[in-house]
């Protein structure tokens, strides 16, 4: 039965284990915390995702790296990042 998990997030790239990753629901920051929700199947097996987190004017890996755009979030001190899902572990 697919449930709703909440991962943290640190800037720069991040290597997750999650089960069975349906859909990546949204990203914002809860306190000080920046962190991805997503829909996940518990029961399957764990895999490895790659996230990025950057902020505004920071430059970014080129090629193929750079993957699907998740979303932005403003943290309570003003910093607005934003992250993507990452095709590998570069970036």
């Amino acid at each position: 039965m697919a449930t709703i998990w909440k991962y943290a997030l640190n800037p720069g790239t991040n290597c997750i284990k999650i089960p069975g990753l349906d859909e990546v629901l949204s990203v914002g920051f809860q306190g000080e915390q920046l962190c991805v929700w997503c829909l996940v199947e518990p029961d399957n097996p764990m895999r490895e995702y790659y996230f990025l987190a950057t902020i505004t004017g920071a430059t970014l890996p080129g090629g193929d790296v750079l993957g699907m755009f998740v979303g932005t979030a403003q943290s309570p001190t003003g910093i607005v990042v934003h992250v993507f899902e990452i095709a590998h572990g570069d970036g």
